[in-house]
Formats: C-alpha cells, structure tokens, sequence
C-alpha cells in the first residue's frame, strides 16, 4: 500500500514540474485593453484555451503565463485580442523560462 501512494505522490509531483515554467507578457501598445490571450506551440493547428478567461490586461500591465512544457527555451504563437477586436499575432517566438514578451502596435496585424 505504501508503495502505491508513493508512486501516486511522485506522479503528482511530476505532473506539476512540468507546468512550472512561465514567461511574462507585457501590454506595451500604449492605450489598448487586451480582452483575449492565446498561446500554442509553433506550428500547432490549434490556439487552445484563451487564458485571461475573465480578466483583461490594461496598458502597461504584465501578465505571468505558464509555459506548457518543462524546457529552459520554448517556441510559442502568441495571439492577442484587444478591445477593438484588432489581434496582434507572434509566430515562433523563442521564449527562455521567465522571460517577457512585449506586445507593441507594431505587432498588430
């Protein structure tokens, strides 16, 4: 019995290492409200989830997201909505754990 509920504990302990990793995003477009955020690995067919669910990220305000894998350097599409409905979309961006990403209307599509 032991030996079960140390083996379920070193899964669950697994299963939460993979997901600690995080970079940051910064609303850096000067006056736009973004409404929608969606980040998926390069190339993937598939935004996944949109992860403000129901908070927004003002101008100047950084968000912390989790990376999706446990690797020092991952690359991401990122894709953003903002109050207008405009999108502002980044194909494989290099992200190294921690990092920032900064959205710019540079970036808007």
């Amino acid at each position: 019995m032991k030996k079960l509920i140390l083996a379920g504990l070193l899964t669950a302990l697994t299963s939460v290492a993979v997901f600690a990793d995080t970079f940051n995003l910064k609303n850096n477009t000067g006056d736009y409200t973004f409404y929608e955020v969606y980040v998926s690995y390069n190339h993937s067919d598939d935004w996944g989830p949109e992860q403000l669910d129901t908070e927004v990220m003002a101008p100047g305000e950084y968000m912390t997201f989790d990376v999706p894998l446990s690797l020092n350097t991952v690359t991401l599409d990122i894709m953003i909505v903002d109050e207008d409905g405009d999108t502002y979309t980044i194909y494989g961006k290099r992200i190294r754990n921690g990092g920032t990403v900064e959205i710019t209307l540079a970036d808007l599509d």
